[in-house]
């Protein structure tokens, strides 16, 4: 019988975590619920004090497909997903945050998408939501959001919209990423701010193909300690000191 698309491909999920309590369990069920069942998710845990530890043990006895790593003091978030990426054995790598959830069906969507379009890495759009109130969803990508899969470049990657312009901010996004294409890259952990975007800028320069969908199939929680909740003019330096 032949298997399903998108099924018999192992995907590392790398999910950082520091104080993410309230929100981890969320996102963990989310993980788990995915219908592609070919996964491993590895947690790095970086300094959390908050009881995430624990509940990240209790998943991990649940479940052998879910690895945590332990690091005693905060250490950044690109240091957290490096710790990871080391760690993971996949074919194909994804990013989730653990104050996220994702579509039951999006791993195996993706995979599906990047088998057929031979592409290197893929990313869908995202929705808000926030935990303030009145607070509606949106999407990441708004009127830039592809009706038709879009293949994107280096200097698509490096745009940060001025403010109070429109645009999509590219660096926001949770792509899945063939481990080959990857090849040595790893976060740039001197980084404090823009480093999915500076992570994902240098995989483009590296010659990897990657596409937009035209899918929103992750929820990106909006909150005030949220690691993704920065500002826009702290990126647009960051754009600055790399293009310079």
């Amino acid at each position: 019988m032949q298997e399903p698309a998108g099924q018999g491909r192992m995907i590392s999920i790398i999910m950082a975590n520091h104080q993410g309590a309230p929100y981890l369990r969320d996102a963990l069920r989310s993980v788990a619920s995915q219908t592609h069942a070919d996964w491993e998710l590895i947690v790095a845990d970086d300094g959390s004090s908050d009881g995430s530890v624990d509940i990240l043990r209790e998943v991990a006895r649940q479940d052998p497909r879910v690895q945590v790593l332990l690091h005693e003091t905060p250490s950044g978030p690109a240091a957290a997903r490096n710790r990871a990426l080391a760690a993971a054995r996949g074919d194909w790598l994804a990013i989730c945050d653990s104050d996220d959830i994702m579509h039951p069906d999006r791993l195996r969507r993706l995979l599906a998408a990047a088998e057929a379009l031979d592409a290197d890495a893929v990313a869908d759009d995202m929705v808000h939501f926030a935990t303030e109130p009145l607070a509606g969803p949106r999407s990441v990508l708004g009127s830039d959001a592809p009706e038709v899969p879009r293949q994107i470049g280096p200097a698509d990657m490096l745009r940060v919209p001025e403010p109070g312009t429109s645009g999509a901010q590219l660096g926001y996004l949770k792509p899945l990423i063939r481990r080959q294409a990857l090849a040595a890259l790893r976060y740039d952990e001197a980084l404090t701010i823009g480093e999915d975007q500076d992570f994902y800028l240098r995989l483009l320069l590296q010659g990897a193909r990657m596409w937009l969908l035209p899918e929103a199939l992750y929820l990106y929680r909006r909150h005030p300690h949220s690691l993704s909740h920065r500002s826009t003019r702290r990126l647009l330096r960051w754009r600055r000191c790399r293009v310079n």
